[in-house]
């Protein structure tokens, strides 16, 4: 079970993280209103859509906190109503963005590929919404079936993150190989660590979850290396998208 001072460690390590993500927004948001490139607002869009995801974490934590909850679960007892399933929910629509993103890329914004990913995403998102428990249910312990139904849903929305990292690494390695110039194939390079990055993050909060199981107990340092993964990731997708002077300059 978390201890208070693990709880305040985990909401200044996500608020830190969120506010770091609203900064990259800004800088990738401005080369849109320069360029006005359809996968680069996307891409603006996703990083503001995690950003909120991990804020809403965040809040949810401080209300845990300012209430005096021990936390024995983060989805129940821990932050009650809609913090951790909308913080969920969010990231679920950072996958959907980012797809969309890649979409725009690599798929000449196939109507197709887009109604699919659409689909799937909003199929997802109100699964996790289910998880929000009722005010009836708050302060009691949890009933196992729910347990089951948060990491069942849980896994899933993981899933499609993999998904995500995959056909992005995938696309954006292959695409670098063909006959372009060598800033387009870095910059392909880079983006492709965004996929790698989603991968991994997904794959080290599957080990916290192994650890800490249904997000409860103290937080492992794969919680935290999760985010740090999902942060590097971000930062490489924006360096690839706006290709800052300096580091065009460093390629030409």
């Amino acid at each position: 079970m978390a201890t208070q001072e693990i709880v305040t460690f985990a909401f200044i390590f996500e608020l830190v993280g969120a506010l770091f993500l609203m900064l990259i927004f800004y800088l990738v948001f401005k080369r849109y209103l320069e360029r006005r490139r359809r996968a680069t607002l996307y891409l603006a869009v996703a990083i503001l859509t995690v950003g909120l995801g991990i804020l809403i974490s965040s809040l949810g934590r401080l209300v845990a906190l300012m209430a005096g909850i021990t936390p024995a679960y983060h989805g129940y007892q821990y932050t009650p109503f809609v913090w951790i399933p909308l913080a969920l929910v969010f990231n679920v629509f950072g996958d959907v963005l980012f797809l969309l993103f890649a979409n725009h890329i690599f798929f000449n914004a196939s109507k197709k590929f887009t109604a699919i990913v659409i689909i799937v995403g909003a199929i997802i998102a109100a699964a996790l919404m289910i998880l929000i428990p009722t005010p009836v249910l708050i302060g009691g312990e949890p009933l196992q079936s729910y347990i089951d139904l948060f990491q069942m849903i849980w896994f899933g929305h993981a899933l499609f993150t993999f998904f995500t990292g995959g056909l992005i690494t995938y696309c954006a390695l292959r695409d670098s190989r063909k006959d372009r110039p060598l800033v387009e194939k870095r910059g392909l390079q880079l983006i492709s660590i965004l996929g790698i990055s989603l991968a991994l993050t997904n794959i080290m909060f599957v080990i916290d979850e192994f650890l800490t199981p249904y997000f409860g107990g103290n937080f492992s340092a794969f919680y935290y290396l999760g985010w740090i993964c999902a942060h590097t990731g971000i930062v490489m997708a924006y360096l690839g998208v706006v290709l800052p002077n300096w580091l065009r300059k460093r390629w030409e």
